[in-house]
């Protein structure tokens, strides 16, 4: 008697197997549509994951195949630990760990540098029968070890040209590349073409990056040699631009003040020093607002100029005030406060009070007297440093 469908379907998963491996054509009479049939095959897939191998690909179902590499990739073991496998009923996902070798030429060193990136990324099979087709592996050949080879071939080629034109693009050097892992990270994410093979990329962090010794010390010596660079142009072009100030201002000066034109820079100098003696109380007190003073200078052409450094500002010696006026007028005022106590108490009560208040007027004459030389030094030596800046200026104009 010939078994029909739905003797077939009643069978326990082993006899069910038994009979499609010896009449396989029973297999043409399932409809992979219908429910119950797929759930047959379903249940014969966990309890079988080489039965998947006899089934017709009408039959190979997205829940059929999803089934099968659940089964199938636990059996297997993968010696490698740059990948790590989760096997769910509902999800399929790798973590695959990689490295990434770029050779480019450093922006601010300008030497050729071998980059190491180290990354690591997740997928996740979102379509089982596109997977299975787009690996071409077989059945036999679907482990963990081929995947991992397989994928990372692809991840390695992708990342590589990623982050290549992210580097030339951003014009980046080896120390800047931190700030920009981020978003270079997110490149990856977003630029590797990974749903053709029924999968999605889940995220992606550059674990760190490396670059041999021997360069690192190439690139340590050229950055400090550039900036070393970079700072003496920024010196001597701050040099040229106080020049160049300095030339404006005096023409300026000379200009407003009536000095003939054709005068050399020498004459100007001179000129000019004579015009800021005039104007010295002014040019004491910086935070006053500089006024020129209408007078022409007339310059003779007969007329000797000296150098800058013959004639330079100067300032009255710094004198302290005394406390002996202070001194007196303490011993009066306690003399005069012991009188009048001894008018209306005994002697030895006038002189006590007379004493303590000598010493009371002493001690305020010291801190008054301090306090006076403290602001009267504070300001001497502002004034000295204004007229010292102006000198120095004056001798770097020549």
């Amino acid at each position: 008697m010939a078994l029909t469908l739905n003797d077939l379907l009643q069978l326990n998963n082993e006899r069910f197997i038994a009979s499609v491996l010896e009449k396989p054509d029973l297999l043409l009479q399932l409809d992979p549509t219908n429910d119950q049939h797929n759930s047959k095959l379903l249940l014969a897939v966990k309890s079988s994951y080489e039965f998947i191998k006899v089934l017709p690909k009408h039959l190979l179902t997205e829940q059929l195949l999803n089934s099968y590499l659940n089964k199938k990739l636990l059996a297997t073991d993968s010696v490698n630990k740059q990948l790590v496998f989760t096997s769910l009923e509902d999800q399929t996902s790798f973590k695959i760990s990689y490295s990434v070798l770029i050779d480019y030429i450093d922006s601010f060193i300008g030497i050729p540098t071998e980059l190491q990136m180290n990354i690591e990324v997740k997928l996740k099979i979102i379509s089982p029968l596109k997977f299975i087709n787009a690996v071409d592996l077989g059945f036999d050949f679907i482990t963990l070890e081929n995947i991992y080879n397989y994928f990372t071939t692809l991840l390695v080629s992708e990342s590589k040209s990623i982050i290549s034109e992210y580097i030339m693009l951003k014009n980046i050097s080896y120390y800047e590349l931190p700030k920009y892992l981020t978003e270079l990270s997110k490149n990856i994410l977003s630029g590797i073409d990974i749903d053709r093979y029924g999968l999605s990329l889940h995220y992606c962090v550059i674990k760190d990056t490396k670059i041999p010794s021997n360069l690192k010390d190439m690139m340590f010596d050229g950055y400090f040699n550039n900036r070393q660079k970079e700072l003496l142009e920024k010196f001597n072009q701050s040099k040229e631009e106080f020049a160049l100030k300095m030339y404006k201002e005096k023409a300026s000066i000379c200009k407003e003040t009536g000095y003939p034109p054709y005068l050399t820079e020498k004459e100007k100098d001179n000129a000019f020093d004579r015009y800021i003696l005039k104007q010295k109380s002014i040019l004491i007190d910086k935070d006053e607002k500089k006024s020129y003073d209408k007078e022409k200078l007339k310059v003779e052409d007969n007329i000797q100029f000296r150098t800058v450094t013959e004639d330079k500002l100067d300032i009255d010696p710094y004198h302290e005030t005394s406390a002996i006026p202070w001194y007196l007028i303490s011993i009066l005022v306690s003399v005069v406060l012991g009188f009048i106590i001894y008018d209306s108490t005994n002697v030895r009560t006038a002189v006590i009070v007379s004493g303590s208040a000598l010493i009371v007027l002493i001690l305020l004459s010291l801190m008054l007297v301090g306090r006076i030389n403290k602001n009267k030094k504070a300001d001497y030596d502002r004034k000295v440093n204004a007229i010292k800046t102006l000198n120095a200026k004056r001798t770097v104009s020549v």
